[in-house]
């Protein structure tokens, strides 16, 4: 089996195969505070706190003048991330992927043969692309649930969080990704149409006003009273185009009532 700085590779028991952090003790140096800091968080490590150990990772590296001792800080702070969103104690993932991306694409800068840090970068860009297509794709399965139940507003929101959260995907890793585009066509797709439904609900609102003031009140009447989802979708969008419609509907009830009188026997 290869080793990793004279480490046996031992995460290949969990769900991700990552390559363990330097875990050599940096002894043969005069210990300080930074050498110290970076040998507790590798204890942490070995304890599976990976919290912990990014964290003293992380203040290895504020505290060292030592490029070397930095470089393998980096690299350790970026795979306990990446150990630690495997294994549930990091549970901001995307977030916590695209800090480790960022630590191991600085940890290549101080040391570009290091091709530890190069393989697990590779990594962690798949964990991002996979990461943020699923939770793409989950936001947008459960917006189109929303509409089903007239919930338009939290779906637009849905729809608009899914767009957002592929960007980074589609523009920096993976552009041509085959599940990426008919994931953002369909957003865009269910977007324009709650955008045309609170359009369409306008538009009749000011026909029907206009029918009215032309006495055309079969017109008007059928305006007012459509059920249709696309009008439930507008009026959860644009709170105040349903407040008016329902204002225009309580003053013209005479209008209504010309058209389709009231059944005397409905009590």
């Amino acid at each position: 089996m290869s080793t990793i700085r004279n480490i046996p590779i031992h995460l290949r028991f969990l769900t991700l195969v990552l390559l363990l952090p330097s875990l050599g003790n940096a002894s043969s140096e005069a210990v300080t505070s930074d050498i110290e800091t970076y040998n507790e968080g590798c204890e942490l490590y070995r304890a599976k706190d990976f919290q912990g150990a990014e964290n003293l990772f992380a203040e290895a590296v504020a505290q060292t003048d030592s490029e070397k001792l930095k470089q393998q800080a980096l690299y350790n702070q970026g795979t306990a991330m990446m150990a630690g969103t495997a294994a549930g104690q990091i549970t901001n993932r995307l977030e916590a992927v695209a800090q480790a991306i960022t630590l191991f694409e600085q940890a290549i800068e101080l040391g570009p043969d290091d091709l530890d840090a190069k393989q697990n970068l590779e990594r962690a860009l798949h964990w991002m692309i996979s990461g943020r297509l699923k939770e793409a794709t989950r936001l947008v399965n459960e917006a189109d649930q929303m509409l089903t139940q007239n919930q338009a507003k939290s779906a637009k929101e849905n729809y608009e969080t899914a767009k957002k959260t592929v960007d980074p995907v589609q523009e920096d890793f993976s552009p041509n990704h085959k599940a990426i585009q008919p994931l953002i066509d369909h957003a865009d797709g269910q977007l324009q149409m709650l955008e045309q439904a609170v359009e369409m609900t306008r538009d009749e609102m000011n026909t029907a006003k206009k029918a009215i003031d032309v006495y055309e009140y079969k017109l008007a009447a059928d305006i007012m009273l459509a059920d249709k989802p696309e009008r439930l979708w507008a009026f959860d969008i644009d709170q105040e185009l349903a407040q008016e419609f329902q204002q225009m509907v309580q003053n013209n009830q005479n209008v209504i009532n010309i058209v389709y009188p009231p059944n005397p026997l409905t009590p």
